[in-house]
């Protein structure tokens, strides 16, 4: 289904003169954010099930890890460039900005470019990381794709140059492989053998052992305890 939001965004941001490129890297931003965002719920989720040690496979062709990008949020002119909506504002009188649900307004477009512009999803990675290995979540990424000689298709749009596409290729493998080091799991990618990978995956996590302690002394003055 079509995403109402990105159609407002595409409306907003025509692919063409000073706007060209905008709406693309405002939608891939806005997609990678939802994603981490359902994986730090889903980590939650695990995290409050059981004490013991999860295993997550997770298919994904990786994040491009978005950063900081003031060009995004540059001035453009006081308005936001296309065609201008009319629709019903607030207040039901009618109005060129009207409000998200009717249509693209002017001050909901910008916001989220600002928005979208000051995200950070390397940090946002590393933070996945520490709070999977407080709800003792292990990741295990998988790259359904394989072996890939380019990170984006060719066409319809502008092509990357080589050099480009190397980089947001580098960059998706380097989150994956992050999450996977720091949470004690494994990853398979840049291999056509997926099924040898996830054989090798079910026995690593085929059998753990976990170690608990209980102390006997109920004092609670923060001093350590002796464990032989």
């Amino acid at each position: 289904s079509v995403d109402p939001q990105e159609q407002n965004i595409q409306t907003c941001y025509p692919d063409s003169g000073s706007t060209a490129g905008i709406a693309k890297e405002m939608i891939e931003r806005r997609r990678e954010q939802q994603t981490l965002r359902a994986l730090d719920g889903m980590i939650g989720y695990l995290g409050n099930l059981r004490e013991e040690r999860k295993f997550v496979v997770l298919l994904s062709e990786g994040w491009v890890l978005f950063r900081r990008n003031d060009q995004l949020a540059r001035p453009l002119g006081g308005s936001v460039p296309g065609p201008q909506a009319i629709g019903a504002g607030g207040d039901g009188r009618l109005t060129t900005q009207p409000e998200l649900g009717g249509g693209p307004s002017q001050e909901g477009c910008e916001r989220e470019r600002v928005m979208l512009s000051y995200i950070d999803h390397e940090l946002e990675v590393r933070q996945l990381a520490q709070r999977s290995n407080r709800a003792n979540v292990s990741f295990y990424p998988v790259d359904p794709r394989g072996l890939t000689a380019f990170d984006e298709a060719l066409g319809p749009g502008r092509p990357l140059s080589l050099d480009e596409d190397r980089q947001r290729m580098a960059a998706r493998q380097d989150g994956l492989k992050t999450l996977a080091q720091q949470t004690d799991g494994a990853w398979v990618l840049n291999t056509n053998d997926t099924a040898g990978g996830l054989t090798r995956i079910l026995e690593d996590t085929s059998s753990y052992y976990l170690l608990s302690y209980y102390s006997t002394n109920p004092k609670l003055d923060g001093r350590f305890r002796r464990i032989t």
